[in-house]
């Protein structure tokens, strides 16, 4: 065998265990695997009736932050003229003024079935100026989605749902099986149940586990009362996972009336 043959077997044994290797690497520094998402088809407004929406994960590696942010937002579609101007104007008249007072929002894409698109989020910058409660009552979040070439436009709020206080029975947030359950105060079912009322739960919708370890288990449990949900043409819950600073998944999930 020739020398040259043998330098290229010796080259391409290198390249295949660099891939390998590579590869493996890359399989074990993933840090978040999705378990479960359990979102109802629809969810009607003004109705007696209750839909749980739920999702699980598990961390693969050792990580210090893990936040689960949860934002609702609301089908504001034109039905007329064009589609998604009205909330492109207002995210361009938002975005100028944040700007300009050097107030802090994030752009970012997510993931929708069949498309993707854009999340703007203003809560953080609302929030600096205003007080939080009032924040998750205000419309600070806003999204324009494209599936097949034609786009769609939402707005809403940082929150695990829209007026949680009357739309949300409770809200579980579980690590390793052990749940924080927060309930609604109607009918005094938190006081009674020594529950923490749902209004004590994270504010803006966004819950963070610190000193996580490998294997450790995550998991939301939001029940909706649909008589608190008001009137709309669709919903898109939103979930966003941040570990050690850095986005790992933003996914956009539909539910219709």
């Amino acid at each position: 065998m020739e020398k040259r043959e043998i330098i290229g077997i010796l080259l391409i044994a290198v390249v295949a265990s660099t891939v390998v290797t590579y590869h493996i690497q890359g399989a074990s520094e993933q840090a978040i695997e999705v378990l479960e998402e359990k979102i109802p088809e629809r969810v009607p407004a003004g109705e007696k009736t209750t839909h749980e929406l739920s999702f699980s994960l598990v961390l693969r590696r050792s990580v210090e932050s893990l936040i689960m942010d949860f934002d609702c937002l609301f089908n504001a579609t034109a039905r007329e003229g064009e589609p998604t101007k009205d909330v492109e104007d207002a995210v361009q008249l938002i975005t100028g003024l944040f700007e300009a007072m050097n107030a802090p929002y994030t752009e970012e894409e997510i993931e929708v079935e069949g498309g993707t698109g854009t999340l703007y989020d203003f809560s953080d910058g609302f929030s600096a100026v205003a007080p939080n409660l009032s924040v998750i009552s205000s419309t600070t979040i806003y999204s324009i989605i494209e599936i097949e070439g034609r786009k769609q436009a939402f707005r809403g709020v940082s929150d695990f749902f829209s007026n949680r206080n009357f739309s949300l029975d409770s809200i579980t947030l579980s690590k390793n099986e052990v749940p924080e359950t927060y309930l609604t105060q109607q009918a005094g079912e938190a006081q009674a149940q020594g529950k923490p009322a749902i209004m004590k739960a994270p504010l803006l919708g966004r819950k963070e586990y610190k000193a996580n370890e490998e294997d450790d288990r995550i998991s939301a449990r939001l029940v909706v009362n649909s008589i608190g949900v008001p009137g709309h043409n669709g919903i898109m819950e939103v979930l966003r996972l941040t570990v050690d600073g850095e986005n790992q998944r933003s996914q956009g999930f539909f539910i219709s009336k």
